[in-house]
């Protein structure tokens, strides 16, 4: 699969609520001397061109930011959700073929070898792969279900989880790759939460399993691109580890 067949949404329209993000965007905290979603486009870039840049929160200063990086922008006007901001670059990507990657401008430590591993679990016929990773730390996160046979069967959110099932150690982290055509009719098929009122991607894995198309979760080898910044902790511990490392 070369470059062309290869498509990026980035979402980047968080506020950053728990790090006291006033007039700017979570995504442009920096982190090692540079705002972090230039971490995430910069390893995207090298697996394809065509990157969406979703923009929600303070859209002018994430435009003018990335202006030179040769990126599209889509804006999502609302906050309702993940899937939702997804939705928003169905315009630039619908009816193409290929496959397409959801990912997040908040996880500076993500690496284009964690993409380039999805992309090819695809290519074994898959209509879904979601990241995953086997881990202790991120209590938080939602649980893989998977049936005695090992496949992929849902995904649970922590809140909604059994004690049984907060147990399980293979997390979802939270980046997705899916066969384009598929994407948009079953993102516009997820229903809205009946808690918070959002729309959320991770509902995809049960849309997928309902059609009976073949879905699975590729546990990833880095484990620092599972990190996300949520919260001034975080922030620390990446800034820590990227100042580290030649990134």
């Amino acid at each position: 699969m070369n470059k062309q067949d290869i498509y990026a949404v980035v979402l980047a329209g968080g506020k950053g609520t728990r790090l006291n993000c006033v007039d700017q965007p979570k995504v442009l905290l920096e982190v090692g001397g540079k705002p972090m979603i230039r971490y995430v486009i910069s390893e995207v870039k090298k697996v394809t061109k065509n990157i969406v840049v979703i923009t929600g929160f303070c859209v002018q200063k994430i435009e003018e930011e990335l202006k030179d990086e040769g990126v599209e922008f889509a804006h999502q006007a609302q906050q309702l959700g993940t899937a939702h901001a997804a939705v928003q670059a169905s315009k630039l990507f619908k009816n193409r073929d290929g496959v397409i990657l959801i990912i997040n401008g908040d996880h500076p430590l993500l690496d284009a070898g964690t993409l380039r591993q999805m992309i090819l679990a695809m290519q074994s016929g898959l209509t879904l792969a979601i990241a995953s990773a086997i881990e202790n730390n991120h209590i938080s996160f939602g649980r893989v279900i998977r049936n005695k046979k090992g496949r992929v069967i849902g995904v649970v959110e922590a809140k909604d989880a059994t004690p049984e099932q907060l147990k399980i150690k293979e997390k979802n982290i939270g980046f997705y790759v899916a066969q384009n055509k598929w994407l948009w009719s079953a993102l516009k098929r997820i229903e809205k939460s009946k808690v918070t009122g959002e729309y959320y991607i991770t509902d995809l894995v049960d849309i997928a399993i309902k059609d009976g198309e073949p879905v699975e979760a590729v546990r990833i080898k880095n484990l620092n691109a599972i990190k996300g910044v949520n919260t001034p902790d975080e922030l620390k511990e990446v800034e820590e580890i990227i100042q580290k490392s030649n990134r």
